[in-house]
């Protein structure tokens, strides 16, 4: 089937406008990008047997799962354009946080504020500190949906880190997971909540992950993604860039980042989260934080020194859901 244009309406990805975007088809399916705004991907059934277009969808908000206790993951970090949280994200380093490429991959660093150290986004605390520069992935087509953000200064939370290379083992099917985020509680909810969800999945084999998605219907890539699955439990709105880890030997490890998906746990239809594991990505992330990256940031004067304000306007305007313009 030749390529199409869909109109893809960004709420986490691009710069808070819609856009039409060409998006690769394969198997007679559409490509549905980035888990926070995929918005009517939902069905892939239906597209076929409707013929009616259905938009992609970014990443989301946590489905199922339960409230993370205060401090449980200090290394969340909420992306946000004003008190609007429009992506997730982690802290890989004191300077810097790692996200998807569809959150930011047409922004400028003035458009946007990094919140950390904060469960409950409308409570007090936390720092609030702007973005110096943009790093996405050099070879992102919807794939390799990775972006790093270097802020203007070093925060004071913990870091999570990265997997070893080569380390597969963390991807095996079967291997429990956790995903966590600010996202919507179900596909199409008009409003984000302020406090941080947890919700534990499983990593789904990227053959059988394949072939749950229509037959690579909906584009899954096994050089540059993973997905995982839970009955009832996935990521959704507002989710996007958030992070996918599993506890290794008592300490967390970063081993996906929220990418896309066809709606929010829909049964037979497993979460995709671009693989932090994957050699194109964390070269990438490696030469990125060791300054030795051949691509040129996008740059940014910064805004200001980081303060303890950080509120968000969490259960409101739309934040991250399938109504607005915005991610």
């Amino acid at each position: 089937m030749a390529d199409s244009l869909f109109r893809v309406t960004c709420r986490s990805c691009a710069r808070y406008t819609e856009r039409t975007r060409r998006v690769r088809q394969r198997r007679n399916s559409v490509r549905v990008t980035s888990k926070h705004t995929a918005v009517g991907a939902a069905i892939a059934t239906a597209v076929a047997v409707a013929a009616t277009v259905v938009l992609t969808q970014p990443a989301q908000a946590i489905v199922g799962g339960e409230q993370a206790a205060e401090g449980q993951y200090p290394f969340m970090a909420s992306l946000q354009d004003g008190d609007f949280h429009f992506c997730g994200g982690s802290v890989v380093a004191s300077q810097w946080v790692l996200t998807a490429a569809h959150c930011v991959e047409d922004a400028k660093p003035s458009d946007q504020d990094v919140v950390v150290g904060k469960t409950d986004l409308d409570a007090e605390g936390g720092q609030r500190v702007a973005v110096a520069e943009i790093h996405v992935h050099p070879d992102y087509d919807g794939t390799n949906d990775a972006a790093l953000l270097k802020l203007a200064e070093p925060v004071s939370v913990p870091t999570i880190p990265l997997p070893d290379a080569g380390d597969d083992d963390l991807e095996a099917e079967g291997t429990p997971l956790t995903v966590a985020g600010w996202g919507t509680e179900f596909f199409g909810a008009p409003t984000t909540p302020s406090h941080l969800k947890r919700a534990d999945v499983q990593a789904v084999a990227d053959d059988r992950c394949e072939g749950m998605t229509g037959n690579g219907a909906a584009g899954f890539d096994p050089e540059t993604e993973i997905c995982a699955e839970e009955l009832l439990a996935d990521s959704c709105q507002g989710d996007s860039g958030g992070p996918l880890f599993h506890e290794l030997d008592g300490t967390l490890v970063q081993i996906g980042i929220v990418s896309w998906g066809v709606g929010c746990a829909f049964p037979g239809f497993p979460g995709v989260y671009a693989e932090v594991n994957a050699p194109s990505i964390l070269e990438f992330l490696t030469a990125t934080l060791s300054g030795n990256t051949a691509s040129s940031p996008e740059k940014n004067e910064p805004k200001g020194k980081g303060n303890n304000n950080g509120n968000n306007n969490g259960n409101g305007g739309g934040n991250g859901n399938g109504g607005g313009p915005k991610k």
